[in-house]
């Protein structure tokens, strides 16, 4: 416990040292700009060949590209300086219509001056001497060997740690980062004209619909009819039979007796 209070105090005396040094110049700020958009294209060749055109053109770099022409899909992600990426979104919105697109921006600039900070606390600590740390420890030699090298080696780790990460703060800030999904939807094709059967010509007017063939008649409203027309027939028969009417006996002349 007697070591770990030891490092523990010097880390707090070197924390108060370093606001006294000269500190580098730090950037006013960090920030990464993100653009995301989702393309509808025609022609994946002709996406294949502008894409790079662009990317020369706008000094980007392409970190991956994917086309998966079986499936009518692709994807693209970009890097370019922050000053090329209007005029890196303007061309890539030509190569189709838009579907949807977005961009946003990640403000780094309390990160990258923490680890700064870390970073110049760390190598303050790594010229501080460890023997008289270590001689307050009561240990032998063989032990204060083993723990100088432990520390030394934590502080190495550590320093590149946080450099490590202020480059990649930095990186944020000098390239802008682009993530492009495109869809291909060629162009819809014309619909097909009806094949004219011979002997007729074709026309784009609606053909003469078919006559509709008449509802049929209700047998119900018949039998009324039938059993009228069987009266009739029946009454003129019957007065056929009959047959015409003897003529009346004419009167004899008046003055003649048999």
């Amino acid at each position: 416990m007697s070591v770990k209070r030891a490092v523990i105090a010097g880390i707090f005396l070197v924390s108060l040292w370093c606001p006294a040094w000269a500190r580098p110049d730090l950037p006013k700020e960090v920030r990464q700009t993100n653009f995301n958009a989702t393309l509808i294209c025609n022609s994946p060749e002709e996406l294949s060949a502008r894409l790079g055109e662009m990317a020369q053109k706008h000094k980007a770099v392409v970190n991956n590209f994917n086309l998966d022409s079986s499936s009518s899909q692709a994807s693209a992600n970009l890097q370019c300086p922050p000053g090329e990426l209007n005029g890196l979104i303007a061309d890539l919105t030509r190569l189709g219509r838009v579907e949807n697109q977005s961009r946003s921006s990640s403000d780094y600039t309390s990160s990258y001056r923490d680890a700064a900070n870390r970073v110049q606390l760390y190598e303050a600590v790594a010229q501080v001497p460890l023997d008289t740390i270590l001689r307050q420890a009561n240990l032998n030699p063989t032990d204060q060997a083993l723990v100088r090298a432990e520390l030394q080696q934590m502080m190495r780790e550590r320093i590149q740690s946080y450099q490590s990460s202020m480059q990649s703060y930095l990186d944020y800030n000098n390239k802008a980062q682009l993530s492009i999904q495109f869809r291909f939807a060629p162009a819809e094709a014309a619909r097909p004209v009806a094949t004219p059967t011979p002997g007729t010509t074709a026309t784009s007017e609606p053909s003469t619909p078919a006559p509709t063939p008449a509802a049929p008649v209700n047998q119900g409203t018949l039998l009324p009819l039938y059993l009228l027309g069987f009266v009739n027939l029946t009454f003129l028969w019957l007065l056929a039979r009959r047959g015409p009417s003897a003529p009346a006996a004419t009167p004899a002349p008046p003055g003649t007796h048999d």
